[in-house]
């Protein structure tokens, strides 16, 4: 059998199959590597988000965030929903009220010394020190690198949660 192909000429059916074939795993092929490139932008939902200074409230207390120095964030891995929070005590008592224990979250704290343009880190990878007067009195402000006096994460989020028990 043969039909009419492009340009007036007679092509045999087979051809015709195999070219339509060809046609739509082209466009299957171009939906893959679409999603592909989709699929590895997602660490763009990765990290803290951009905080609308003065405006947007912690999530704990209520109060709005001001000072850059303190601000903290949690994602939830898993809704990848961003919160906010100005004392790294309100987003730790607010994690632990959430009763999600081991559930994949990303915290992210500013560096304390970086009061202008705020300097995101890793809550697990950074280092803590007391003594500093922060917005909600929880006194820890964090850091990149290990320096004296200062604690890791787990060590400052169990000075919070047993400060909070006690009062």
């Amino acid at each position: 059998m043969t039909a009419l192909g492009k340009m007036g000429k007679l092509i045999p059916i087979s051809n015709l199959k195999s070219e339509r074939f060809f046609q739509i795993s082209m466009v299957l092929l171009g939906s893959l590597i679409g999603f592909i490139i989709i699929g590895c932008s997602r660490d763009a939902e990765r990290g803290p988000i951009e905080i609308a200074w003065d405006r947007d409230t912690c999530e704990y207390c209520r109060m709005v965030i001001s000072d850059r120095a303190y601000a903290t964030q949690i994602r939830d891995s898993s809704s990848n929903k961003n919160y906010k929070f100005d004392d790294l005590g309100c987003a730790l008592n607010w994690l632990h009220e959430q009763g999600w224990g081991d559930k994949a979250t990303e915290i992210w704290v500013a560096d304390h010394r970086q009061s202008h343009e705020v300097k995101w880190l890793e809550a697990q990878t950074a280092q803590f020190v007391l003594d500093q007067t922060t917005p909600m009195d929880y006194g820890f402000g964090a850091v990149s690198e290990v320096v004296p006096g200062s604690i890791d994460f787990l060590t400052a989020q169990r000075e919070i949660l047993n400060r909070n028990a006690s009062r």
